[in-house]
């Protein structure tokens, strides 16, 4: 249940920023986060994950016991499985919407219809990139071994014949770039 706006404001936008593996996407919304900071009416979210700590992805991890406590218990916006992990978005999200704030999160595609089925407006901007920059990207990360790197690809390419995105931007070139662009449509979204 989604807590109502005040009266005479707008209820926030949920800005789902997805995209596959490998896109860039965490290098971009960090970009976007700094060239932003300070902005009173933009929040940047921070995920709840069942996987441990790593340099490249600032999040909360949690164990799958803690999560399904925490998720039993309402402590979640909304949440979702991709990639054999859990992932949420803190019910506290709630409060920043119904006070017209725009929200900036790092979602998987498939759980943007579940954030629009729950009633949030989401408005989903992808990032993407070139299929060799992609590969590359996700083996840099060190995280996954060559057939797991291989089924996110190919669950990337399932995606890219099915999901459509509001906007969609591109990072084959620098990320400040791509950041630009993210900033851009969320400051339009934030007025």
């Amino acid at each position: 249940m989604n807590a109502a706006a005040p009266a005479g404001s707008r209820p926030g936008t949920l800005i789902a920023v997805v995209g596959p593996s490998g896109a860039g996407k965490d290098t971009v919304m960090r970009l976007a986060r700094e060239e932003l900071a300070g902005a009173p009416d933009v929040v940047f979210a921070t995920r709840v994950i069942t996987r441990p700590p790593h340099p490249s992805e600032a999040h909360e991890a949690v164990d799958e016991q803690q999560f399904a406590q925490r998720e039993a218990a309402g402590e979640f916006l909304i949440a979702w499985r991709a990639n054999g992990l859990a992932y949420a978005l803190p019910a506290s999200l709630r409060d920043a919407l119904a006070a017209g704030k725009t929200i900036v999160a790092n979602l998987s595609r498939g759980a943007v219809t579940t954030a629009r089925q729950s009633g949030i407006r989401v408005l989903a901007v992808e990032v993407t990139a070139e299929r060799q920059l992609l590969a590359s990207r996700i083996a840099q990360r060190g995280r996954e071994n060559p057939a797991m790197r291989e089924a996110r690809m190919a669950r990337n390419a399932a995606y890219a014949e099915t999901f459509r995105a509001d906007i969609v931007i591109a990072n084959n070139g620098a990320p400040d770039l791509a950041a630009a662009r993210l900033s851009e449509v969320i400051r339009i979204c934030a007025q």
